[in-house]
């Protein structure tokens, strides 16, 4: 049986949440209209998770990451896991803080949660979102292209385009989704999401 875990503090959690989470651009820094996405810091060796549609319109490779405070960061390294719609960048080791991860297996239906946006280019910009969570282990069809997707968790919120690779937060600050399929309310777990990383991580390493 899920805990609740106390009051919902909006405004320390958003404080906290958005020094967790980073814009990604493609592009150069400060060009107009290039593609954008959210993300969040999956470990300390610098390592970025965001939405994999980042990627596709990303001029001759070029990425990089934009942290809370505006500062930009060159991508080193890049993994894609197109079956989730995951990607994973490198950024300098120890530049960025980790998120505080949780599995979402501790929550309670209702609970409060909040997502953060920060795409957008060139100019550094964040949204909050505040929602609830709904349902988990649900199955979506998304097209031929795609298939199923199966284990998603449902919350009130609505995510865009522009929204994808938003980090979603529990009412105690801990990230416990990710915002990986557009127009909807639909969020990918965060331990699939580190599943993705350790696989991809390790099939590197051969």
């Amino acid at each position: 049986q899920s805990e609740w875990r106390g009051a919902f503090d909006s405004r320390g959690i958003s404080e906290e949440s958005i020094r967790a989470s980073v814009g990604v651009r493609a592009g150069s820094a400060g060009e107009y209209g290039a593609p954008s996405a959210s993300g969040f810091v999956i470990d300390g060796s610098g390592w970025v998770a965001t939405s994999s549609s980042v990627l596709a319109g990303a001029p001759r490779g070029r990425i990089y990451v934009i942290d809370s405070g505006g500062e930009t960061h060159a991508v080193s390294a890049i993994f894609a896991d197109k079956a989730s719609g995951l990607a994973f960048l490198r950024v300098g080791e120890g530049e960025l803080a980790a998120a505080r991860a949780l599995g979402s297996d501790g929550l309670c239906m209702g609970e409060k949660l909040i997502a953060v946006s920060s795409s957008g280019a060139p100019e550094h910009s964040v949204k909050l979102s505040v929602g609830s969570f709904g349902a988990k282990e649900c199955t979506l069809w998304l097209g031929d292209n795609i298939g199923r997707r199966e284990g998603q968790m449902y919350t009130d919120m609505y995510f865009e385009d522009s929204a994808l690779g938003s980090p979603v937060f529990d009412s105690s600050g801990r990230i416990v989704a990710m915002a990986l399929i557009a127009n909807s309310g639909y969020v990918t777990p965060i331990e699939e999401i580190f599943d993705s990383f350790e696989k991809l991580s390790a099939e590197d390493a051969e």
